[in-house]
């Protein structure tokens, strides 16, 4: 069996079309690997590749759903009615046939022939020799779905696998999900299993087509309820209590002389733990012990010793345990015992700050069920009948369901308790419960059931909920069955509002008519969310004007109010700059956001980051979070705006790029002062050389002794004009941030095309904004892999040193070092010697001549010190940000 008398029966997008037209190219080193965003259609894209391969495929899933997946949009795309989907496809790897779609657990059971035994799959594969199995059956194709997150063992079973594979074998591998935050080395993994990135289609192309709709992120924040509180509030009582007594014990002037003495012997050890000393004088200094000012500001560059927080005291009693040249076991166990006392150690961890736990329950804040009930009244009286909100959660709580219609209350975020929620504060919205154990609809559904979608009255079972116009629904036959019953509900809007489970309804299901999306938690994965918001922006032929909202929920850790003044006192001198946002909700979100394209809420240019939330501003009060969730919600009414946004944003041909921007105050020195002082030096010299040439071309050049002058002049004036040139060209590159980050960029970009990391086609792309406030700095004509290389490079160079392998530092003109030109080779480019010189040399010509210093010596650690302090960087620090923006096509 073959595919000559298989077709697609529709009509290929422009996107999709690029990709095939350029298929035959991209598969010349045996591998095409194509990023396509939710909503592209890479399912239809795969198979389409597959078909045109036209031979036996094995097709690798990280689900069962998305596995099935693969053998509908066969059925539904490409078979006439006549062709049986049974005869191509198969889903065991026991029974081969022209398509093989399987999941990557069972691959990792195949490769280590164990037998599958779970809830979703029973397969045997105990006796299987798949690398046979291949070759026997003539298996010439494999795609690789999301090959991106898999599990550690299942990752490893991929790449013995594809490692085991004949060189004849063409590999297709498909992903929505780029890890955009990858290592280098996790990037090879990926890349030696998968090919490099061979083309994009980004969501603006997709809009831009009318595959998605316009649409936007919103931020909702909320505070955690009373109850919760007194949980949080408890364990940050215990950090201070334990602060409190961290101050008096009976050793604490022995840790600093003991410092001390260590700084005298053994400076190496100071300097590599460097941090850690920071947080010890931070701690010993909170607790009225005389430091060494001076050893601080070495290795701080700053005079002034911050209060002590509960980072620093964290880090500060972690590393005086786990160290052993400070503490005795005696001294340490004083230390241990006082912090088990009040909770605050597991696991050999010092947890000061919300431990894990902790973390979860504010993650699961019963206070963001205040916001969805809000969020679901304004999209409620937005919409109407037209509103088709979709509830993702977590969790169902089944056995919450004996506390609906009675007055009490549910402490969890459930479906169960959005349920409850959403019943009695919005009574006139029709809401349905759809998860794998539990389904609730109106009480009316039943007779539109039977009526209206025929089905027969015992192919499901109702059980009224007391006091409440709702029912339990239990439906015969699989869970497929009753989401396709329950999703015809939702489309045709028998119910509004549907609340359901991220593992049921997250990955490859379809509802096209969501136009309100909330992501109730974030326990879920990074795939999975990004998935999930795909759900609710693909565009519905019922209604073209289609936008969809997408909301996510963020609790804050809340201000604390304690009982005695002595606690409040300790509390105000260890609490939290109100400039920052103090929840691990919003730093989950803030690095998913890397990855969620939309409008600038200012500009309205399309890009990625949650920096495009630009209202969101400190300080942090709790007036000023009002204040923040009062314009979300007034700016999610306004669909209409958004939709004009899209357009404007997409009037011209576009594509993604990622680019790193860069404040202004982020600059090169332009010129110092000692550089005007050799200028005019230069200057004058020269001046005298051009004088005296002329004068000895009065007097006559027959004698030698004129003539030898003559040389000499012209010879000295030639190379102080040089040098006055060199000084004039380095003020022009560096006279603006633009200039400044050409010449960089230049650098960073020249060196990637000669040791071939980045193709020779890439362009630099730098500009300014209007105002002139940050410059944005990109390369184009480069792939996906390519455009993040060089902005994780040009980042890493342009940031505060952490722990670089080397460092280039500047030399001026007498060879003595520059440490206002001090900079840490990026990661990429520091597998070794010869690779920093590469780079080196390229950007000696940016900023004159340099010199490389590996970091990892006594003296290596101590030139760090040096630079880390005088750098223009440090000066600069936490300004630069990376991001995916829309631009023009070249």
């Amino acid at each position: 069996m073959n595919f000559n008398n298989i077709y697609f029966k529709g009509t290929f997008r422009d996107y999709q079309q690029r990709v095939l037209d350029n298929s035959s190219k991209f598969l010349l080193d045996g591998k095409i690997h194509i990023v396509a965003a939710p909503g592209s259609g890479k399912t239809i894209l795969g198979l389409e590749l597959i078909r045109r391969l036209n031979s036996h495929a094995l097709i690798f899933s990280p689900t069962t759903t998305i596995r099935q997946q693969w053998g509908q949009r066969f059925s539904d795309f490409f078979l006439k009615e006549n062709q049986d989907v049974n005869d191509y496809i198969s889903y065991d790897l026991n029974e081969i046939k022209l398509i093989n779609s399987v999941t990557y657990q069972a691959l990792h059971s195949a490769i280590n022939k164990i037998e599958i035994n779970d809830e979703d799959e029973h397969f045997d594969y105990s006796n299987i020799d798949l690398f046979k199995l291949v070759r026997d059956k003539e298996i010439k194709t494999i795609c690789l779905d999301e090959a991106h997150h898999l599990q550690n063992e299942w990752q490893k079973a991929l790449e013995k696998f594809i490692k085991g594979l004949d060189q004849n074998i063409k590999i297709i591998s498909l992903t929505a999900t780029l890890p955009y935050d990858t290592t280098p080395a996790e990037w090879e993994r990926y890349t030696s299993v998968c090919g490099e990135i061979d083309d994009e289609i980004f969501v603006p192309e997709l809009v831009k087509e009318n595959t998605l709709c316009p649409h936007q992120d919103y931020i909702l924040f909320n505070y955690p309820t009373k109850k919760e509180i007194e949980t949080f509030k408890n364990h940050r009582l215990n950090s201070l209590l334990a602060i409190d007594e961290m101050r008096h014990v009976s050793f604490i002037n022995q840790i600093n002389r003991r410092i001390h003495k260590i700084h005298a012997s053994d400076e190496s050890f100071i300097y590599a733990n460097f941090k850690d000393i920071v947080a010890v004088s931070i701690y010993l200094n909170d607790a009225q012990i005389k430091i060494d000012k001076s050893l601080f500001k070495k290795l701080t560059n700053s005079n002034k010793i911050p209060n002590l927080d509960l980072i620093y005291a964290e880090r500060a009693y972690q590393f005086l345990i786990i160290n052993d040249l400070i503490l005795s076991t005696y001294e340490k166990n004083e230390m241990i015992n006082i912090l088990k006392k009040h909770s605050l150690y597991h696991r050999n961890k010092v947890r000061l700050d919300l431990n894990e736990k902790l973390k979860r329950s504010l993650i699961s804040s019963c206070g963001k069920l205040t916001s969805i009930s809000k969020i679901a009244k304004v999209e409620n009286e937005t919409l109407k009948e037209d509103l088709r909100l979709l509830i993702l959660t977590d969790y169902i709580k089944k056995e919450e369901i004996a506390k609906i219609g009675k007055n009490t209350n549910i402490d969890n975020i459930s479906v169960v308790s959005i349920f409850e929620t959403l019943r009695k504060n919005n009574s006139n919205i029709k809401i349905g419960c759809l998860s794998g154990s539990l389904v609730i609809l109106p009480n009316n559904v039943k007779d539109i059931l039977i009526n209206k979608y025929e089905l027969k009255e015992n192919s499901f079972v109702t059980n009224n909920l007391s006091n409440t116009n709702y029912s339990v629904y239990s439906f015969k036959g699989n869970n497929k069955n009753k989401v396709d019953i329950v999703s015809k509900l939702f489309e045709d809007g028998i119910i509004n509002i549907l609340i359901g489970t991220q593992a049921l309804l997250g990955e490859g299901w379809d509802s096209p008519s969501i136009n309100s999306l909330i992501l109730a938690s974030y326990v879920g994965s990074f795939v999975l969310s990004n998935q999930m918001r795909g759900r609710a922006i693909r565009t519905y032929k019922f209604n073209k004007n289609k936008t969809a909202n997408i909301w996510h929920l963020v609790t804050l850790e809340p201000n604390y109010i304690f009982e005695t003044n002595v606690i409040n006192q300790l509390y105000q001198k260890t609490s939290e700059d109100i400039n920052k946002i103090h929840s691990a909700d919003y730093e989950t979100l803030s690095r998913r956001f890397d990855c969620f394209v939309g409008p600038n809420y200012s500009t309205g240019e399309i890009e990625s980051g949650i920096e495009r939330i630009t209202y969101i501003e400190a300080p942090f009060s709790e007036k000023k979070i009002n204040e923040i969730n009062e314009k979300t919600i007034n700016l999610a009414i306004n669909r209409k705006n958004l939709r004009s946004i899209w357009k404007n944003a997409l009037l011209v041909d576009t594509k993604m790029i990622i680019e790193t921007k860069v404040p202004k105050e982020v600059k090169i020195p332009a010129m110092t002062f000692t550089n005007f002082i050799i200028l005019s030096l230069y200057t004058l010299l020269t001046s005298i050389c051009i004088f005296g040439i002329i004068r000895l071309f009065d007097i006559g050049l027959e004698q030698p002794l004129p003539l030898l002058g003559f040389l000499v002049m012209a010879v000295l004036g030639l190379f102080l004009m040089t040098k006055i040139y060199q000084i004039i060209g380095f003020f022009i590159k560096h006279i603006s941030p633009s200039h400044s980050f050409i010449a960089i960029g230049k650098a960073i970009l020249k060196t990637f095309k000669e040791l071939k990391m980045i193709q020779g086609g890439a362009k630099l792309f730098v500009r300014e904004d209007e105002l002139k406030i940050s410059t944005e700095i990109a390369i184009k004509k480069a792939t996906l892999h390519e455009q993040n290389l060089f902005n994780t490079a040009i980042t890493e160079l342009l940031s505060p040193m952490k722990n670089p392998k080397y460092i280039i530092i500047k030399k001026n003109i007498h060879g003595h070092y520059d440490y206002n030109y001090s900079f840490a080779c990026p990661t990429s480019l520091a597998k070794n010697a010869e690779i920093v010189n590469v780079f080196k040399d390229k950007l000696k010509h940016a900023i004159g001549s340099m010199d490389v210093k590996f970091v990892y010596t006594e003296d290596g650690r101590k030139l760090l010190v040096k630079c880390r302090k005088r750098s223009f960087i440090t000066r600069n620090s936490g300004m630069i940000k990376q991001r995916q923006k829309l631009t023009k096509f070249d």
